[in-house]
């Protein structure tokens, strides 16, 4: 915390008031003993907050700790800060008492604190002193020894007024020593409270005017012919607020103080316009604009919209698959081949399946059964079909396998070897020479296969005479 702080004064570079100087101390005793040499008395004065005094026993009721100015003078301010850190606080007066003194005999109080590590206690004004001392007015319940950092007494504050209520310990003098550690704490806010700081000496060229901490009020300056013109006004709301000016200027002020929110000031000050500083006459509060434009950003809710645009056009595309209804027509010539064993019955299903297959192809104009007579000049080869020498060479000019005589020498219905294997099936021939598909089976065969089945076809033929004959005979 004690790093921080530093480091926030150093980069405010903010300017302490005049006047407010730490008084030499001559002597610096106690009646609680050291604990060691290396913890005197006199490490509580030495300006450094790293060494400290600690005592070898617990304070009892009027125990103290003495500073010695070596001379009664004008007194301001009293600091004190106890326990090895501002974080380590364990060693301390618990219940304390900042007293002061022009002859060491007869005292006046500046204030009791209880449970304080950083006790500030302010004389009132004109207040004279030699001596200071912090006592205890009671003993320390958990018999705690006491650690000093540093004990400090500062002239008085020239140039410095408010009509603000503050705490006791943590009065006006602390808004304005350029250290953000320490705050003025009001207690109570009059009608028109006031804060006025004069400069030691009219500051010229741009000035920013720092207001750090919890005040709502009005900023104005002072300007050389002694008039005063606002600057803005200070929000509450906001922690650190800078307004710029074109000196020179004389004093600064904070007035129609509100007291909806007690002040807390961390400081009320000045120092040389630096980059970052608002520029004099413009708006020196830029902090709420970022609150407002987060509250735009829920307009992209609307994005939902796009999710029913993509669900129609899949759902129409499956139902397009047209080709299922083409094998349906061709069943009917299946009842043919029951009627097998008698070849007589026969012929009535044989202009039945060759008439069949021709209408089903209407998806194409080349259905037209025309090109069957293409297998004419493969019937050549009938001789080697002949497997029974019974066969009549009259079945090779017609070239129809439709068209063979049965045994009683007229046309019938083509024995097979297999008739099942035919069944629901359709044969359409294309317009392409040599070539033929099953719409069902989608089995294709060339020009020359169909050569073969026409050849095996006569063969069977034959043969399904001859058997007839025998039976004939028989």
């Amino acid at each position: 915390m004690d790093d921080a702080a530093k480091a926030w004064d150093k980069w405010a570079a903010l300017t302490p008031a005049k006047g407010r100087a730490a008084l030499k101390v001559t002597e610096a005793s106690t009646t609680m003993g050291s604990f060691r040499e290396s913890y005197v008395p006199a490490n509580a004065v030495d300006g450094r907050e790293d060494t400290f005094y600690w005592s070898n026993s617990a304070p009892q009721p009027g125990s103290y700790f003495q500073l010695d100015l070596g001379s009664e003078q004008e007194i301001g301010l009293v600091h004190v800060s106890q326990g090895r850190s501002a974080s380590q606080t364990g060693d301390m007066i618990y219940n304390a008492e900042i007293e002061v003194s022009g002859d060491g005999s007869n005292w006046t109080s500046l204030g009791q604190f209880t449970n304080q590590a950083e006790i500030t206690a302010k004389a009132p004004a004109g207040t004279m002193a030699r001596y200071v001392r912090l006592k205890a007015t009671a003993a320390n319940g958990n018999g705690a020894w006491v650690q000093i950092r540093e004990f400090r007494v500062s002239s008085p504050t020239k140039g410095l007024s408010t009509t603000l209520v503050t705490a006791k310990d943590h009065p006006l003098d602390n808004a304005v020593d350029a250290k953000g550690a320490t705050a003025l704490v009001a207690t109570q806010v009059p009608e028109g409270a006031n804060l006025v700081r004069e400069l030691p000496q009219a500051a010229s060229g741009k000035v920013s005017v720092v207001v750090a901490g919890q005040v709502g009020a009005t900023v104005d300056y002072q300007r050389s012919d002694g008039t005063w013109t606002t600057l803005g006004s200070a929000d509450a709301a906001k922690h650190y607020q800078v307004f710029a000016v074109e000196g020179p200027v004389k004093a600064i002020r904070l007035t129609s103080i509100k007291g909806e929110v007690l002040p807390n000031i961390l400081e009320f000050s000045y120092r040389a316009w630096r980059a970052g500083d608002p520029q004099p006459g413009s708006t020196p509060a830029p902090a709420p604009a970022p609150t407002v434009a987060p509250t735009a950003s829920p307009a992209p809710t609307a994005s939902p919209a796009p999710t029913s645009a993509a669900t129609p056009t899949p759902t129409v595309a499956p139902t397009s698959p047209a080709p299922t209804v083409v094998p349906t027509a061709t069943p009917t010539p299946s009842p043919a081949p029951t009627s097998q064993p008698t070849a007589s019955p026969a012929p009535t299903a044989a202009p039945t399946a060759t008439a069949a297959p021709s209408p089903t192809a209407s998806a194409a104009p080349t259905a037209s059964p025309a090109p069957t007579a293409t297998p004419a000049p493969t019937a050549s080869p009938v001789p080697s079909a002949t497997a029974a020498p019974t066969a009549k060479p009259t079945v090779a000019p017609t070239g129809r396998p439709s068209a063979l005589p049965s045994a009683s020498g007229k046309p019938g219905v083509l024995p097979s070897a297999k008739p099942s294997s035919l069944l629901g099936q359709r044969i359409t021939l294309n317009p392409t020479p040599g070539q033929a598909r099953y719409s069902n089976g989608v089995l294709a065969h060339t020009g020359a296969n169909i050569a073969v089945g026409l050849v095996a076809l006569a063969a069977l033929a034959s043969g399904g005479l001859l058997l007839a004959r025998r039976r004939r005979q028989s």
